[in-house]
């Protein structure tokens, strides 16, 4: 491209379209950050009813595409986060959560939950930054 073509516009085309289509694959192709939710530790030492309300959270979780609606998909991944909550799994749950506060950024449901997490004397900064 010669000095003239710049100082012209004829070059620019091509840069504006690359720089529209980046745009547009931006917009269009990033959805919200989604955390992979790990497994517990060994259940083995658990009642097999506690064992089983974990496979199903997972399973329905794991059963949910990326094309499933992002108020379900946040709910399970926030019952999910429930069991592990419960079950004083607390990483797991808060990922969980942050999850579920991704796919359903208006629910309040997820940051309270989120926030019951953050032991007042541990964290209460965490706790009063929490969405």
């Amino acid at each position: 491209m010669t000095g003239e073509q710049f100082r012209d516009g004829r070059g620019r085309r091509p840069l504006r379209l690359l720089l529209t289509w980046l745009a547009i694959l931006t917009t269009f192709g990033c959805g919200p950050s989604i955390s992979p939710v790990p497994e517990p530790p060994n259940l083995a030492s658990v009642d097999e009813e506690v064992r089983e309300q974990y496979r199903n959270l997972r399973a329905r979780l794991d059963g949910l595409d990326a094309d499933a609606p992002a108020a379900e998909r946040a709910a399970a991944h926030g019952d999910l986060g429930l069991w592990f909550h419960a079950y004083r799994l607390s990483e797991a749950a808060e990922l969980a959560y942050g999850n579920a506060l991704q796919l359903e950024p208006d629910s309040a449901r997820w940051s309270y939950l989120g926030g019951g997490l953050c032991p007042p004397p541990a964290r209460p900064a965490a706790a009063a930054a929490a969405p």
